[in-house]
């Protein structure tokens, strides 16, 4: 094996390491925003049973019927609340990631976006500090190692989204904001984290 296939290599390991790390902290992170959820959720549903249970035993049936649907609709404004709140943990999340693990999703997601032609990426400002002068030398690596004749410049446009990419491609841009990954993926999180918080 030459030197050069040895630093290739070495840069590899180094980067699914640092992949499997990033993977562990998310999920650890996860865990416990999800605990934390849960363990509200318990002591709100507690509160309104003990709630209708007061009320069922002062008053009648009738009132019983509306304190459970009064109950129900404040658990599901609680659920949207909760889901929310995680959704936003995410978002905090992802930006108070090290820069340099930051620089690392961000070269992951650009590369999975599998663009047919090469162009530029557009970044907030906050992200184009947070990224290192070898950040476009290293998206570019990353296509050729996968086999793609592409290549990218960093867009002197500032984007107005909160976090993640736009990669633009002549006429086409593709969305890789974590705004429109979240809302792509929206309805599958949400029933994993529904599973997870409410059981």
């Amino acid at each position: 094996m030459s030197g050069l296939e040895n630093i290739i290599k070495r840069i590899k390991e180094d980067a699914d390491s640092m992949q499997a790390q990033l993977e562990t902290q998310t999920k650890s992170s996860m865990d416990q925003i999800m605990d934390s959820a849960r363990l509200e959720l318990e002591e709100k549903r507690q509160y309104m049973l003990k709630q209708a249970q007061t009320a069922g035993q002062l008053k009648q049936e009738r009132m019983v019927s509306m304190a459970k649907l009064e109950g129900n609709k404040t658990l599901l404004k609680t659920k949207r609340e909760l889901m929310e709140q995680v959704f936003e943990k995410i978002y905090q999340l992802l930006g108070s990631m090290p820069d340099s693990e930051y620089e690392q999703l961000l070269i992951r997601f650009i590369t999975n976006a599998n663009p047919t032609e090469s162009g530029s990426i557009r970044l907030n400002e906050q992200d184009k500090k947070r990224v290192s002068p070898e950040f476009i030398p290293s998206v570019n690596k990353a296509f050729q190692q996968q086999g793609k004749n592409v290549s990218f410049t960093l867009d002197s446009v500032h984007a107005g989204h909160t976090g993640g990419f736009i990669l633009v491609c002549g006429n086409v841009e593709i969305n890789g904001t974590f705004e429109k990954i979240l809302e792509m993926q929206r309805s599958e999180l949400e029933g994993i984290i529904s599973e997870t918080l409410f059981f």
